[in-house]
């Protein structure tokens, strides 16, 4: 059980290191960039960022992915139905990542207070990630045998 709970949550937040910043290019791209720029100075500079931006989130999301494996296992023992689970799941997923934000953006002072929204759009945009990984992937764990049964034995 263990074993599938770390291959889920490691999916999850992977698909957030890897979704969230290519996301969060393409809304700025959308938000800041003229029609008339060049596309290839563009996917230059884009790719750095990405790369840059994919590796910070590595670093600084590595202890959430713990503690979402955790929470993960924790809210599987809990007696209720699966969809209930998956619910709780992405709202500790969706928690995490505004948390782990604000205690890695504040300490900081990424945030100016000067209307600069990016780090908004980027959490925003890890949220998406994480909460559409949370539905997407399928969380397998093994089933437990039936009982013995009495079985006619021919």
């Amino acid at each position: 059980m263990l074993v599938s709970i770390i291959k889920y949550s490691l999916k999850v937040w992977l698909t957030s290191v890897v979704g969230a910043p290519m996301l969060f290019l393409i809304i700025l791209f959308f938000r800041q960039y003229p029609p008339q720029i060049n596309i290839a100075e563009f996917f230059s500079s884009g790719l750095l960022m990405y790369i840059a931006l994919a590796l910070l989130q590595l670093i600084l999301s590595s202890l959430t992915w713990l503690v979402f494996s955790m929470i993960i296992g924790l809210v599987l023992l809990i007696p209720v139905n699966g969809l209930i689970k998956t619910v709780l799941i992405f709202l500790s997923g969706i928690l995490l990542t505004i948390g782990s934000f604000v205690a890695t953006i504040l300490p900081f002072d990424f945030y100016n207070g000067q209307g600069d929204k990016e780090f908004v759009i980027l959490m925003a945009c890890n949220c998406f990630c994480i909460g559409f990984g949370v539905w997407f992937y399928k969380l397998k764990l093994p089933q437990p045998d039936p009982p013995f049964q009495n079985r006619e034995i021919i």
